[in-house]
């Protein structure tokens, strides 16, 4: 089934910073000082990346000044592998870094608004005789075309013998899990739009149920609810935090 929404065009006075991420897990943030322009247009058709779907670039790039870390109001987050060379310089560092590893796999825009997205493409840097930074994205026919006001995604029916777990996440941003065996059933029917999830875009439940049975084997099951350590991984309490009275459909968000 094809899930939409409307493409969203972002230009610089939405962006707040921009995390640029490697394909090695490595990333770093370049604050709204730094940032010269920006400029996006997407393809049509969404890809999916980890939890959430996410845009494509078509062409566009990300323009950087670096400043030298006297010049800097603060010092933006980081987690690089060798981050002993970054500290004792910043903008050296990460100029050899994008322009001679390239391997950027994606940037994460963000918005002083609390939203943000993640972009990806064919994304290579350069620099230019000025010494700006250009984050370049380069059309690649293999994402199809880019004529719509609307992005989307096919996806398939969510199907109980294809789902190796569950995560429940509440509002006050308590989550557990649930495994394959713990899955007596499961019927989901999803609205054709998309919403926003963190940095991509998830379906929006329609109606549907889920019907659990919990195991007595709690060895690996990621378990963050806020009680004391010792009911911690209790099924009793996993059973309360989720049935309880005082839990909405609101208060469970995915």
């Amino acid at each position: 089934m094809k899930y939409y929404m409307p493409k969203k065009n972002i230009h610089k006075e939405d962006v707040e910073s921009i995390a640029i991420c490697f394909k090695n897990g490595d990333y770093f943030v370049v604050d709204r000082e730094e940032i010269y322009n920006v400029f996006f247009h997407f393809y049509d058709e969404l890809v999916w990346d980890g939890r959430a779907a996410v845009p494509v670039c078509e062409i566009g790039y990300v323009k950087i000044n670096f400043k030298s870390d006297q010049t800097l109001k603060r010092r933006p987050e980081a987690l690089l592998y060798d981050e002993k060379l970054y500290r004792q310089n910043r903008k050296e560092y990460l100029e050899n870094r994008i322009l001679n590893e390239q391997g950027i796999e994606k940037v994460i825009i963000f918005n002083q608004s609390s939203w943000s997205e993640a972009i990806k493409g064919d994304i290579y840097a350069t620099k230019e005789s000025d010494g700006s930074i250009y984050i370049n994205f380069r059309k690649n026919e293999k994402y199809g075309s880019s004529s719509e006001k609307t992005v989307y995604i096919n996806l398939g029916n969510v199907i109980k013998k294809n789902v190796k777990k569950i995560e429940f996440g509440f509002e006050n941003c308590d989550c557990f899990e649930v495994f394959k065996d713990e899955i007596i059933d499961l019927q989901l029917e999803f609205l054709p739009i998309l919403e926003r999830n963190g940095c991509g875009r998830s379906r929006i439940l329609k109606y549907g149920h889920i019907k659990l049975k919990f195991s007595k084997n709690e060895t690996d099951r990621r378990c963050d609810v806020n009680t004391s350590s010792k009911e911690k991984k209790k099924i009793s309490h996993l059973i309360k935090r989720l049935c309880s009275k005082k839990t909405s459909p609101v208060d469970i968000t995915s």
